[in-house]
């Protein structure tokens, strides 16, 4: 019995794992079951008929070494570099961020350290850049109001998402560290990886709301 099902076993188990791949929302698990589909197919072919069907398992081999060459980039981007204490923090506070994401958004990254006070906007004054302030006393003055904010918060967000002013002037005193992206950069990034803006803007929006709730 078991010997009039082979080969022919062969192309229902590579079927099977076929539909099953497509079960997975996982690229990795999804891709792995696609390259044991094939692969069953290949065995499948090579022995089905008295000669090895060549050109069926030629085309089967581009579909092995994509999925192959995918899940390695995939694996890649997963991979988190090494981090400096200060980059690791940041990215922890931006936690919606994939690995992957953050070594894109890590290159376009300056740091800003200082045991002096430093201004990173001024009400009314277009900014050229969008601030995370990781450690600093943070105040915000608007209108001749000022008042404190916490620390580990995005600073110009207002002025980035709206392309205008800042709403209010921002200084930060005692030992600071401070993460600062050019406009320029973030525009071209998001540009090229719409689901990087998405997370991001949505950081900053809840940012934003949490500030607006603390008035």
């Amino acid at each position: 019995m078991l010997e009039s099902m082979y080969p022919g076993g062969l192309v229902h188990i590579g079927a099977i794992l076929y539909l099953v791949c497509f079960a997975f929302r996982d690229q990795i698990w999804l891709r792995s079951f696609a390259i044991l589909g094939d692969l069953f197919y290949a065995a499948y072919y090579f022995l089905a008929a008295e000669q090895p069907l060549w050109e069926a398992i030629f085309w089967n081999i581009p579909n092995i070494a994509i999925n192959v060459f995918m899940i390695y980039l995939i694996l890649h981007d997963k991979k988190m570099p090494q981090l400096k204490e200060h980059e690791l923090l940041l990215f922890r506070k931006l936690a919606r961020l994939t690995p992957g994401q953050f070594k894109k958004l890590l290159k376009g990254t300056a740091w800003q350290k200082s045991a002096e006070p430093v201004t990173l906007t001024e009400e009314g004054k277009k900014p050229a850049n969008l601030f995370f302030v990781l450690q600093g006393d943070v105040s915000m003055e608007k209108q001749g109001a000022r008042r404190g904010i916490p620390t580990n918060t995005f600073i110009g967000e207002v002025a980035y998402l709206q392309e205008g002013p800042a709403s209010a002037r921002v200084d930060v005193s005692g030992e600071s560290v401070i993460a600062k992206w050019p406009h320029d950069f973030l525009k071209k990034l998001f540009e090229k990886d719409e689901a990087l803006k998405s997370a991001f803007t949505s950081m900053m929006a809840t940012d934003l709301a949490s500030k607006l709730n603390e008035r």
